[in-house]
């Protein structure tokens, strides 16, 4: 029996490298679609949760063509998406994301609710009633913060994937809805000050903090002393500058001879494993050569693949790296010479300070015989 009858027509190519018969640049396969059920069954919640939301939106850009049936379609990928942050939740071993993730799952029912995907009448109040569960789950709270009352200052309140803040306010502010768990609060007044404040916001409370900046440190900063700046010598600031850049220049010279290192060390690698999927090609026999051509198109390809991707990047990288260093080392070198006295020039006494006095001396003994 001849080998195109045992193994399919999408094995030429393969064989034909194993053979020797055809340079590995020319076999370059397609990427590999990962679809959102396989990411449901494996477990990946989250891409599964994200893969399912895309999928949706997409669809729903066309929301007036869509018939009944695209409809049911697109409900079911939602409610998938809300189950995968349900499990998330599940998962999740701290209040905060254990609430982030059944509100997440809230606005993708919500959102099946209101582009009416539900479809008959009793899903949709299954529907409600699962939201209703849900956010009684989550037990939404309330936070006041108590602030000065002779001054307007600005509260910014961060959580676990939450950021709030508020306009110029006294006395009071308050942060409705919020999520259980911790939160750090920041108070700041328009003259710099600030302070900051830590609490845990419990299931389903209304809780009180005082947080008030430091108002005694007005009047400190009022009367402190500005700091007399010292004279410097013409062209050091750009002398120091020119180290500083002679150092960037340094750094950015190593960082792409490592990338030259690792982007060689990739083609090694991906030459080496080409050259033993080649003679693991010839040596096989008859039985073997079909296991062995789905074994290469699964696994071996891809890797030699991505070896050979990764290598090219990372020379690539190495030498646009390895010229920006160096001409970045040839700018600091030209701003620390920049400036620089000549010996050969002398300064003028009127451009010298008091304590000089001793020099125009010394230029003037040789007047008296």
């Amino acid at each position: 029996m001849s080998v195109s009858r045992v193994l399919p027509t999408h094995c030429t190519s393969l064989l034909l490298l194993l053979l020797g018969g055809l340079p590995f640049p020319v076999l370059a396969q397609p990427a590999v679609i990962v679809s959102c059920d396989f990411l449901l069954r494996e477990k990946l919640y989250p891409k599964a949760f994200r893969c399912f939301m895309d999928k949706a939106k997409q669809t729903l850009q066309h929301k007036k063509t869509m018939s009944k049936l695209r409809r049911i379609q697109i409900g079911i990928q939602i409610q998938q998406a809300a189950g995968a942050a349900e499990q998330i939740a599940r998962q999740s071993n701290t209040i905060e994301k254990k609430a982030y993730w059944w509100e997440q799952a809230v606005q993708v029912m919500r959102l099946s609710y209101r582009q009416k995907l539900c479809v008959r009448t009793y899903r949709c109040r299954q529907l409600l009633g699962k939201i209703a569960e849900l956010q009684q789950k989550i037990g939404y709270g309330r936070l006041t913060v108590r602030l000065p009352a002779k001054i307007k200052v600005r509260v910014y309140l961060r959580g676990y994937q939450l950021k709030r803040h508020s306009d110029l306010i006294q006395e009071r502010w308050t942060a409705k809805r919020l999520r259980p768990g911790p939160y750090i609060l920041v108070v700041k007044t328009d003259t710099g000050q600030s302070r900051r404040c830590r609490t845990f916001l419990k299931r389903g409370q209304e809780q009180h903090v005082r947080c008030s900046p430091n108002l005694s440190q007005l009047s400190h900063r009022k009367h402190r002393a500005k700091p007399i700046p010292l004279p410097q010598h013409p062209g050091s600031g750009l002398a120091t500058t020119g180290w500083i850049v002679v150092g960037v220049g340094a750094v950015v010279v190593l960082t792409g001879s490592v990338l030259l290192g690792l982007g060689q060390d990739a083609l090694t690698q991906r030459d080496e494993r080409s050259d033993k999927l080649r003679e693991m090609g010839r040596s096989a026999t008859a039985n073997a050569l079909q296991s062995l051509a789905q074994k290469a198109s699964t696994q071996l390809i891809p890797e030699i693949e991505a070896l050979d991707q990764s290598g090219r990047t990372q020379i690539l990288a190495g030498w646009f790296m390895a010229g920006l260093g160096v001409t970045t080392l040839g700018i600091g070198f030209a701003l620390t010479m920049i400036n620089r006295p000549s010996p050969s020039t002398t300064p003028s006494p009127q451009s010298q300070p008091n304590h000089s006095r001793s020099l125009i001396i010394i230029e003037t003994e040789p007047s008296h015989p």
